[in-house]
């Protein structure tokens, strides 16, 4: 169902074939690297987040791209170029960013602890 609905979002918009192929390449690998992202945030972070409804719909639509994005993985790791740019291009700044804000966020929380 989520495929179906993209497919007929982007022919309302005016996608041709190939552009539909991009872009589901696209979509699917930049959402099983946010997958993988957001789970090593959800490792180190000391709270738990309750699902809710809109999570399960947003799951729901989100999973199937996932899964095709960490196929897609899978077949570029035989082309290492492909996973290594796509690594040091997309995950390697993110997980950087991620990085310093958690520090900057705890330096800012022992700065707080100690003014208080």
């Amino acid at each position: 169902m989520p495929f179906g609905l993209t497919v007929y979002i982007l022919s309302l918009i005016g996608f041709n074939f190939v552009q539909a192929i991009i872009f589901f390449i696209f979509l699917s690998t930049a959402s099983f690297l946010g997958f993988r992202l957001s789970t090593m945030i959800r490792e180190l972070e000391m709270s738990n987040r309750r699902a809710g409804l809109i999570t399960t719909i947003r799951d729901f639509f989100y999973l199937p791209f996932i899964l095709f994005g960490q196929w897609l993985s899978g077949k570029y790791a035989k082309i290492n170029v492909v996973s290594y740019f796509l690594d040091i291009a997309i995950e390697l700044p993110l997980k950087n960013v991620l990085r310093l804000m958690r520090q900057w966020i705890t330096f800012l929380n022992d700065r707080r602890d100690e003014i208080i």
